[in-house]
């Protein structure tokens, strides 16, 4: 009961971890919180992404996020209100009208930057791994870069997943026109 009731105060705390990042940590928190629009690494808070906008949360209920090796604050994540969730979930229908009209081909592309973006930025997407959960930089399979090898498998597939449609019916792949596939 007492685990219970400290986890649940901790988790909507609003005062700083004593301990700080490591001087190995520092730097790398401190490159995220600068160049990740709408999040912090160094003991900040996180904003909502909302119809392609970060948005300051009017919530008064925050979540700790913290540095497991030392229990550092790296940002403080807002316990999104109803509205607001409300107002994230409008903005996704909303942009789901144009994402439906969307060629195969065109969302094609797209996942094809996300791809190369996720490449560009494998070292940072792997040092906040590191931070908000632990785990080694490893390069190989394991760990932050096995994470993120993961992620990209599944980017891949995502990729590929016309070549893996054959012989079913495409609905608008060039935006136009249907077409079917046939195996003899």
């Amino acid at each position: 009961m007492f685990l219970s009731r400290r986890l649940s105060a901790r988790a909507f705390s609003t005062s700083t971890p004593r301990c700080a990042l490591s001087p190995a940590a520092l730097p790398k928190a401190e490159r995220i919180s600068a160049e990740w629009k709408g999040t912090s690494a160094t003991g900040g808070t996180t904003k909502n992404f909302i119809g392609g906008e970060w948005l300051e949360s009017k919530t008064s209920e925050w979540i700790d996020v913290v540095d497991p090796s030392t229990q550092s604050l790296l940002t403080r994540v807002p316990h999104t209100t109803g509205d607001e969730f409300a107002q994230a979930a409008d903005a996704a229908a909303h942009a789901f009208k144009t994402w439906q009209r969307t060629s195969v081909l065109s969302r094609q592309r797209i996942v094809l930057n996300l791809q190369q973006l996720l490449r560009e930025n494998a070292d940072a997407i792997a040092n906040s791994i590191v931070l908000e959960q632990g785990k080694t930089i490893a390069e190989r399979n394991t760990d932050a870069h096995g994470d993120l090898l993961r992620g990209l498998q599944v980017v891949e597939t995502a990729i590929g997943i016309t070549s893996m449609l054959m012989g079913e019916k495409l609905e608008g792949l060039d935006g136009t026109r249907s077409r079917l596939a046939l195996h003899e």
